[in-house]
């Protein structure tokens, strides 16, 4: 049995939306890059188009509160197989990164991109520490 998926916009009377196809994967890494929770509200971005040490580039690096890195890799247009061999390059390659160079790669995708930064440790705290301590301490009456 085939599963069929699709969006509706619910204002006034129900309307099914009419899929797209995106005109590039520049495009479709942009909104993600202005909106990382686009994909997970609990992700924090810290690297775009990441050299790696194969000459090549992450489209987009994310660590999550627990500090494991997240590849985002956009692909249109490619076999499988080059993109699993992309990808398993990528986590080969990532699960190297020393502390120190994580923070490099924070530091040069907030200058590149003007995000606003009070350094990775700082925000990193702002993004998960702070608010799992908040939600901690609150009290549920």
């Amino acid at each position: 049995m085939a599963i069929q998926q699709a969006l509706w916009n619910i204002q006034g009377k129900p309307t099914e939306l009419k899929p797209i196809r995106m005109d590039s994967e520049l495009r479709l890494e942009q909104l993600i890059a202005d909106d990382i929770s686009i994909l997970e509200p609990s992700w924090m971005l810290i690297g775009r188009q990441v050299q790696t040490s194969f000459n090549t580039y992450i489209d987009l690096l994310a660590i999550d509160v627990t500090g494991s890195l997240i590849i985002i890799e956009l692909k249109k247009d490619k076999t499988p197989r080059d993109v699993v061999a992309q990808a398993i390059d990528y986590a080969c390659w990532v699960d190297d990164l020393s502390s120190e160079k994580v923070i490099k790669i924070y530091q040069k995708y907030c200058t590149k991109y003007n995000r606003d930064s009070s350094g990775f440790e700082i925000d990193f705290e702002k993004k998960f520490v702070t608010e799992k301590l908040r939600q901690s301490t609150t009290v549920d009456w």
